[in-house]
């Protein structure tokens, strides 16, 4: 190979969308994440990908043959490319490890990031709904609906999910505001070109912070955005998303559930620091807690607030009786905090934090592992069930 390959130039579009792509997917080079780079005869396609997503750039008629170069491009060059507020860039390889990026004055060398060389996969998405709307209007509009309502603190709680819904000849962003006070906001524009029908809740931050890098680039305010909901199959299973996408690149942001999402980083936080407390298993919006002998399941549930709602099975295989009903009655009206029930066949013990309280979460999971010591010898006259079995791990 020479001392300098040239691989690839790039045009203001296309640093733009790079750039927006490293900063919605929030790429994290320490990990192995790149701008990656494939170029051939002299053609090119880019491919950004973390958890968060993918950005695929495509150029029509790209090649792949033995000569076929993949790099590693360290998004350090599309933030060198903004400091010198390049309108193209020029892209060269150097001694097979050392990208070279230059705008014809400034320059850069930065090496390449390590390449496993597996080609990323281009998911096909399955389509629910699908519209195409202006830049300028969908990004107004996102703006509108991410507006927080004056005098909301906004360091009480995360912000409340933003539902885009596609459908009916409209785009919709919806948000519930009933955490901070009683209010909803809807924000609405016409579309063109549509087909489907479907309102899922948008990774709006990702969102937003892609569209800005466009419009910062001065693209074309005009410019037809195509947003697609839908899901793909993925190794791990189906996967809901929203596509954002032109004629020549599609940004695929994976969808979470609107309550994990908003609520599960500081679940995760609490009880980091619970101490006696530690999570042994996790999922979506779920958790299973334990101290040094049982466990209790933690799961967020939607509301106003939203709720982490703590539980543990106290007596299996038990019939319901009046004699029952009436224990557990005396035990909830003298309860601090803990309530009782019964329901198919098994009593439960179970208490409510609101998310706008999670600092409580780990005492109340005490109060409930508590209620389990205190009262389910109580109630095991009750039952014919082995009240030992409760120990047992909890399934997710």
């Amino acid at each position: 190979m020479s001392a300098h390959l040239r691989i690839a130039e790039l045009g203001g579009a296309e640093l733009a969308l790079l750039d927006g792509a490293c900063l919605a997917l929030e790429v994290d080079e320490v990990a192995g994440q790149s701008m990656l780079l494939h170029a051939a005869d002299g053609q090119h396609e880019w491919f950004v990908q973390t958890p968060l997503g993918q950005l695929h750039i495509a150029t029509l008629g790209t090649a792949r043959s033995a000569d076929d170069l993949w790099v590693g491009v360290s998004e350090r060059v599309r933030r060198f490319a903004n400091t010198v507020g390049a309108e193209t860039m020029s892209l060269s390889l150097a001694d097979d490890m050392t990208v070279v990026a230059t705008d014809g004055v400034l320059s850069a060398a930065v090496d390449a990031v390590p390449y496993a060389g597996e080609v990323p996969p281009q998911h096909e998405v399955h389509t629910l709904a699908r519209v195409s709307v202006p830049l300028q209007q969908f990004a107004a509009l996102l703006d509108s609906a991410r507006s927080l309502p004056a005098g909301v603190d906004s360091g009480l709680w995360p912000m409340p999910p933003v539902w885009l819904h596609l459908g009916g000849g409209t785009l919709g962003l919806h948000v519930d505001w009933n955490d901070y006070l009683p209010n909803r906001a809807s924000y609405r524009v016409d579309v063109s070109h549509h087909q489907g029908e479907a309102t899922l809740a948008i990774p709006h931050v990702h969102v937003d912070t892609f569209v800005r890098a466009l419009l910062r680039a001065d693209w074309s305010p005009d410019d037809e955005l195509t947003i697609e909901l839908g899901w793909v199959n993925r190794p791990d299973g189906e996967r809901e998303v929203v596509a954002l996408q032109g004629a020549w690149w599609r940004m695929l942001l994976w969808l979470e559930d609107p309550l994990e999402w908003r609520w599960g980083s500081r679940i995760d936080e609490v009880f980091a620091k619970a101490g006696d407390l530690r999570v042994i298993d996790r999922d979506i919006a779920e958790w299973i807690v334990a101290d040094a002998a049982h466990q209790v399941r933690v799961m967020l549930h939607a509301g106003h607030p939203d709720l982490a709602r703590m539980s543990l099975p106290l007596l299996q295989h038990v019939d319901p009786s009046f004699e029952l009903l009436t224990e557990l009655s005396q035990l909830n009206a003298s309860s601090d905090g803990v309530r009782f029930w019964c329901g198919d066949r098994v009593v439960w013990a179970a208490a409510d934090v609101p998310c706008s309280d999670l600092s409580s979460l780990p005492r109340m999971v005490r109060k409930v592992l508590d209620a389990r010591a205190r009262f389910g010898p109580l109630l095991a006259v009750f039952g014919d069930g082995d009240q030992s079995d409760q120990s047992g791990t909890l399934p997710l």
